[in-house]
């Protein structure tokens, strides 16, 4: 991916995409019904290949990252995909930063491939991670997200859905320390929350890259 593909500068707020890893997904999982011979070039090896990462939005000293990644995973997910992680340290240094100098992770929302590197110990897809986590992964960073949300995966029906967050490398570092935003907060210079509520019904999620202005 060339840096030019995946970097947005918005006047003085600069969005970059920092990879984590990829997936090679069913097609016919992911967009069922869909006539991929119509769509040449799509696939790669009959797979439909998806990237995952996070959005880093620097703004004056602010650096604030959209979402997490899918960390330090290499699985198998029956009849959807298999995927690897585990870059998004070494893309953050490329841009050089160290987790120590995020101040702010926003999440979207809490599905697996978005809160990967909340702490030192990956997620499962049923929480059945042998390792207990030390800490969080961005020690330093406020971390946000839509209370709705938080709610549908620690006491909602999503506490018994497959895909959510692990509750012991996500929920438990989390508790505590979580901090929920809504429609029309703003975190940073230019940096608004956007309700778009949906993806993880009936959650609300909070979107800063899609709202990212800079006041010139």
């Amino acid at each position: 991916m060339s840096q030019a593909a995946d970097r947005l500068t918005l006047g003085a707020t600069t969005i970059t995409y920092l990879i984590d890893g990829s997936g090679d997904h069913n097609p016919d999982t992911m967009l069922p019904g869909l006539d991929w011979a119509a769509h040449p070039g799509s696939l790669t090896h009959g797979h439909l290949v998806l990237t995952f990462g996070a959005f880093l939005v620097r703004v004056g000293d602010r650096n604030i990252l959209a979402d997490l990644g899918i960390g330090l995973l290499d699985m198998d997910i029956p009849g959807l995909a298999h995927v690897k992680g585990g870059r998004l340290l070494k893309s953050l240094a490329e841009q050089g930063l160290s987790p120590e100098d995020i101040d702010t992770v926003v999440y979207t929302h809490l599905h697996l491939d978005h809160i990967g590197w909340t702490s030192d110990v990956p997620p499962t897809l049923h929480g059945q991670g042998a390792n207990t986590p030390s800490g969080l992964t961005f020690s330093r960073a406020r971390h946000l997200m839509a209370e709705p949300e938080w709610r549908h995966w620690t006491t909602g029906e999503g506490a018994h859905q497959m895909g959510g967050p692990d509750p012991v490398a996500t929920l438990g570092p989390l508790a505590g320390v979580i901090e929920f935003v809504q429609d029309g907060d703003t975190i940073a210079p230019g940096v608004t929350v956007e309700d778009t509520a949906g993806h993880t019904w009936p959650s609300s999620s909070a979107t800063p890259p899609a709202r990212a202005r800079s006041r010139c």
